[in-house]
């Protein structure tokens, strides 16, 4: 059996990894990690969210798979995904490093294969050396190397481009104006912030910044009060006989508010 956990930005609840195991103790372990997640972590800190538990392997990878294509990974410009591979079978789409490109060549280097290692390559190439393709097929292949390249020009420039964002409580807020008025969509939002579409969507939809939500709806308790329960909420609490709690149960609204309402931070001219 396995498992399919996030890894989510302590504050923003915004989902920067997406892991699959065999036991639950593997999403809450450091080990293992990528320098890139590391990073991360030590700069925002982290929650996990156990997403599935008791299910295959089988179905643990795709689901991997899917969350991943779903969210974006970082290092290919597609969201804020610090995986390093497609997910499913560990190492599909993995991109090293030139460095490590480097270290691999080096370390190979002076090598002498054995024996059966060099039948088993013979083995391998069988039948694929001296073949002739037909024309159609080397028109095919053509096309395909010059889509190849002109992919990997493309996708030089956007990671070249795009630099790692984190919203900003000041981006949060204008983002959710800029949609509320109808100014721009979650697209136009994702690329004004540098971010992905999913990261504005969760935003403004209240799945991550829950506290900015909250107090939003706070605001709009306030501006109901009205000018009388302003003075009774004074009133009341000047008597002695009810606390700031009691009070803010009473009309529906936090305590930070009613102490603000009584010292005058808020509604000020009654």
């Amino acid at each position: 059996m396995a498992v399919v956990y996030f890894h989510k930005i302590k504050d923003t609840n915004e989902v920067f990894y997406v892991g699959i195991g065999d036991k639950e103790k593997r999403a809450y372990t450091k080990n293992s990690r990528s320098s890139f997640w590391k990073h991360i972590v030590k700069k925002y800190g982290y929650d996990v969210e156990i997403v599935h538990t008791d299910i295959s392997l089988e179905e643990a990878c795709k689901l991997e798979t899917q969350y991943i294509k779903e969210f974006g990974r970082r290092d290919l410009g597609l969201g804020n995904l610090v995986n390093m591979t497609d997910g499913g079978e560990g190492k599909s789409g993995f991109i090293h490093t030139e460095e490590t490109k480097i270290k691999i060549s080096k370390s190979n280097k002076g090598k002498k294969l054995t024996e059966e290692h060099k039948r088993n390559l013979k083995l391998n190439h069988k039948g694929t050396t001296g073949k002739k393709h037909s024309p159609k097929t080397i028109e095919k292949i053509k096309e395909s190397n010059i889509k190849a390249r002109t992919d990997k020009k493309w996708l030089k420039s956007r990671n070249e481009a795009n630099t790692f964002r984190i919203l900003t409580e000041q981006d949060v807020i204008e983002a959710i104006k800029l949609y509320k008025d109808g100014v721009m969509n979650y697209r136009e939002l994702g690329k004004k912030y540098n971010v992905s579409r999913t990261t504005i969507s969760s935003a403004i939809q209240g799945k991550s910044w829950k506290y900015l939500q909250e107090e939003r709806v706070e605001k709009a308790k306030i501006i109901k009060l009205t000018k009388q329960d302003i003075i009774d909420i004074r009133k009341e609490y000047s008597k002695g006989n009810i606390s700031q709690k009691s009070l803010g149960k009473k009309y529906n609204i936090s305590q930070s508010h009613i102490n603000a309402i009584i010292n005058k931070k808020k509604w000020k001219d009654i």
